[in-house]
């Protein structure tokens, strides 16, 4: 596979987005779940879930910022539920912002791997 002058205009933008937006976000989220775990943040973890499957069964290849997807949707939409299932009960709510750092890593390595792999064919 041949990289043309546009894609990589392109890959280097998506690329400034994702260190500059996308895993930002997600570290946010991760450090507002250490400092503080609360119940109430349930909802906005379940309707996270919710969007990674809706737009998982949509089979939508498009991402948010308009790149291919590379990731693994169904993990995402997997790891935001089992996040808030973890907000709901007092035994692991001091524990779920461990997942999304886990998923934090994830979307980092995914990205890496997808990247590397169009830069070395």
């Amino acid at each position: 596979m041949v990289v043309k002058d546009c894609e990589i205009h392109n890959l280097r933008l998506r690329n400034s987005v994702f260190y500059s937006m996308c895993i930002p976000i997600r570290v946010g989220l991760v450090f507002m779940l250490y400092y503080y775990p609360i119940k109430e943040f349930a909802i906005l973890f379940y309707f996270i879930a919710l969007g990674f499957a809706y737009q998982l069964g949509k089979k939508n290849e498009i991402g948010f910022f308009g790149g291919k997807v590379y990731w693994p949707r169904m993990l995402h939409s997997l790891i935001y539920f089992a996040v808030a299932t973890m907000l709901m009960f007092d035994e692991t709510r001091d524990y779920a912002y461990m997942a999304l750092a886990g998923d934090v890593g994830l979307g980092f390595l995914s990205h890496t791997k997808y990247h590397l792999s169009i830069i070395e064919t």
